[in-house]
């Protein structure tokens, strides 16, 4: 399947399907990069690890979170909105995986913790990330880290649509991001945070996709449940 974003230049590109010329988000490109103190940076974390600037690479310009130009971040979404057509998600379900993507590493593919071993689009830590098949080897891999991301979401997404006291998609979203941040049972604090930052970023996310027509197939896709993910492979990628 061709790409969905037909070209990239100077952070605008067009969408094959309606013609539009469309930008990132407005929130997105006055993001500013993070950078962590030096202090911060433990001996286990990739933070340090050089990156690879070879050619045709998709590339940050660092480690930190958002640490990359807009072009890059255009592919990084690309690459998402394509990986969830293939898996049929719905709109609202798409703009809930580019929330995450763009909270956990600001769309930085060659993001890295100080603090803890996370890497990458999914900033998985060492362990979660090879029981999602993605190994130390393509923890920078924009596509692979996508990849598992939607295999462990997804697989979290359906535990928390079967729990009958979750009656809406905003409670769902809530509880799925609060379980992948936590690592399990969510604390209270960690529901509520997402409730404030997580929230709010899949609904600017998922206007987005309706103003630029990015993702046109709200009526074919709109449902709650998530697409049952494979339980053949990758067994332990899962909470």
């Amino acid at each position: 399947m061709a790409d969905l974003l037909s070209s990239l230049f100077n952070n605008k590109s067009s969408n094959q399907f309606t013609n539009q010329s469309f930008s990132l988000p407005d929130f997105i490109t006055k993001s500013k990069a993070i950078i962590p103190k030096n202090s911060q940076i433990v001996s286990y974390s990739a933070y340090n690890t050089p990156l690879d600037n070879s050619e045709g690479r998709v590339s940050g310009s660092g480690r930190g979170w958002g640490q990359a130009s807009g072009e890059v971040k255009m592919t990084v979404i690309d690459e998402i909105l394509n990986q969830a057509r293939e898996r049929a998600y719905s709109r609202d379900q798409v703009a809930f995986f580019l929330a995450v993507g763009y909270k956990e590493s600001g769309l930085n593919p060659d993001a890295a913790a100080a603090s803890t071993s996370a890497s990458g689009i999914a900033q998985f830590v060492k362990k979660t990330g090879e029981a999602c098949g993605v190994s130390v080897e393509e923890r920078f891999d924009f596509k692979e880290s996508i990849g598992g991301l939607f295999t462990y979401m997804g697989r979290i997404l359906n535990k928390s649509e079967a729990n009958s006291q979750l009656k809406t998609p905003e409670s769902v979203f809530t509880d799925a991001y609060s379980r992948y941040h936590d690592g399990g049972k969510p604390k209270n604090e960690t529901i509520e945070w997402t409730k404030k930052n997580i929230l709010p970023i899949q609904e600017k996310f998922s206007q987005w996709l309706t103003e630029t027509g990015l993702y046109p197939e709200p009526d074919l896709f709109d449902k709650l449940t998530t697409p049952k993910v494979d339980l053949t492979e990758y067994k332990t990628c899962t909470l």
